[in-house]
């Protein structure tokens, strides 16, 4: 049995990875969220509107991080 062209064996590896990861992942949430509102925050007080504020402060946070 296939899906989206993965065996069922690769589905259950991925699985896997996933698992291991998450762990991983949501702890770095905590961290993205204050390194973003940090950005954002700086950004409206330059002037940007909102949108941009938030569209680049996340950007900015990911490469900060390394994502």
């Amino acid at each position: 049995m296939e899906f989206n062209g993965y065996s069922q064996v690769e589905i259950e590896m991925l699985k896997d990875e996933i698992r291991k990861a998450l762990p991983g992942v949501l702890a770095v949430i905590p961290t993205f969220a204050k390194v973003t509102k940090e950005n954002y925050d700086e950004l409206i007080k330059q002037g940007f509107t909102s949108g941009q504020a938030m569209h680049m402060a996340v950007l900015a946070t990911a490469k900060q991080l390394g994502m």
